[in-house]
């Protein structure tokens, strides 16, 4: 379809460039199409930038749903969903770069779409037996998280995404169990290699 490849194009263009210096134009060449095409199907560059994070974040959250519904246990739930978000994350670094460092660039739309994705993983942060965990902490490791990714995308460093697992299971678990517990999640953490390349020129894998 159309609409699918301007949305693909979108991203690879968004990755490269840039939002700010993304325009219509380049987007219907990069997918092979008249720039008419590109808003027959869009207002404008935003709703084609909100229309490919919503789609990315959605397979995202049901990736990662259903590798947490699958573990028999919270933690191990904790530590398959950030397993599953940080290789699907890693696997497409176009759109990684897109959806995590150039929407803050974007508009009202896309950062108000942002704050529902990143609320709406609260739900995997519902622990059985600690029901008097507030809404607050959980954002505050949600956004850990998100801050930690972004940091790692910006430096051109997304393809070391799932060296994260380790401390980033750790920090999640620390207000809901003993330290020690929480610990133990560092001591298979891998030496990190060398840094690789920027991805941010290779092709979209949108997710």
């Amino acid at each position: 379809m159309a609409r699918d490849r301007l949305i693909n194009a979108f991203v690879r263009v968004a990755a490269e460039r840039g939002f700010a210096a993304t325009t219509a134009a380049a987007v219907a060449a990069e997918a092979d199409l008249p720039e008419q095409a590109f808003h027959e199907h869009f207002t404008d560059l935003e709703d084609c930038f909100l229309a490919a994070y919503r789609h990315g974040c959605d397979v995202l959250y049901e990736r990662v749903g259903a590798a947490y519904r699958a573990e028999p246990s919270w933690h191990d739930a904790v530590r398959a969903g950030l397993r599953v978000m940080f290789d699907a994350l890693a696997a497409a670094p176009a759109f990684t770069r897109v959806s995590v460092v150039e929407a803050t660039a974007a508009g009202p739309r896309v950062r108000r779409a942002r704050v529902r994705m990143m609320t709406g993983y609260r739900a995997f942060l519902t622990c059985p037996g600690k029901p008097g965990i507030p809404d607050a902490v959980r954002d505050a490791i949600i956004g850990g998280i998100y801050g930690t990714i972004y940091d790692y995308v910006d430096a051109g460093r997304t393809a070391e995404l799932p060296g994260l697992l380790p401390a980033m299971t750790c920090f999640t678990l620390l207000p809901y169990t003993d330290i020690d517990q929480a610990l133990r999640e560092l001591e298979d953490a891998p030496v990190p290699g060398p840094r690789p390349p920027s991805p941010a020129g290779e092709a979209a894998r949108n997710t």
